[in-house]
C-alpha cells in the first residue's frame, strides 16, 4: 500500500474487520467492507472528473456519511480536503472555497440555495450534489454507481499535505 495517509486507513480496518459496523446514520448502518467500497468508488468517481494529487475538493452541508465519503476518497488520491462549515454565511462561504483553491465541491441536501447564491463568484470546475436534482451539476450517487472496486494506487506519503 502506498499511500501512508489516511487514504488507506479504510481499506486496513476493512480487512482486518470487514463486517464490523462502521457508520450509523439514522436506521441505517454501513460495515468496513461497504464503507471502503463506497470510499474507493468516490475516488475513481473524483478521478474520472478529472481531479488529481494536490487538488482541493471541498464538502459544503451536514456532517452526513458523504462527508467521511468525501474526505477519505480525497485523501486516497492525494487530494486535499476542505470541510467549509454549513453556518457560514454566503460571503463566508465564497470566500473560503475561492481561497482554498477547491476546484470541486460536493454539497449537501441542504446547501443548493447557497451552492446557487455563490455559483458565479466562485473558481469551481465541477459541482457534486449528495442527492440527485434538477439542476446540471453531477450525482454523487450517479458518479459511485458507475465505478469500479479496484484499489487506487497513489503515492502519499508523510510529507503530502493530503496527510492530515
Amino acid at each position: 500500500m502506498n499511500n501512508k495517509g489516511l487514504g488507506s486507513w479504510i481499506a486496513r480496518r476493512a480487512r482486518m474487520t470487514p463486517e464490523k459496523t462502521a457508520l450509523v446514520f439514522g436506521d441505517d448502518e454501513c460495515s468496513y467492507e461497504m464503507f471502503y467500497s463506497r470510499t474507493i468508488q468516490c475516488a475513481h468517481a473524483f478521478r474520472s472528473l478529472g481531479l488529481k494529487r494536490g487538488d482541493r475538493i471541498g464538502y459544503l452541508g451536514p456532517n452526513r456519511p458523504a462527508f467521511l465519503e468525501t474526505m477519505f476518497a480525497a485523501a486516497s488520491l492525494g487530494a486535499v480536503f476542505v470541510p467549509v462549515h454549513a453556518g457560514f454565511s454566503v460571503p463566508d462561504i465564497s470566500y473560503v472555497v475561492n481561497d482554498s483553491g477547491c476546484s470541486t465541491v460536493v454539497y449537501g441536501p441542504d446547501a443548493g440555495s447557497v451552492i446557487d447564491a455563490i455559483r458565479s463568484d466562485i473558481t469551481v470546475r465541477c459541482f457534486i450534489s449528495v442527492q440527485d436534482n434538477d439542476v446540471n451539476d453531477y450525482s454523487l450517487e450517479s458518479l459511485i454507481a458507475r465505478q469500479p472496486l479496484t484499489p487506487i494506487e497513489e503515492e502519499v506519503g508523510i510529507d503530502d499535505l493530503s496527510i492530515f
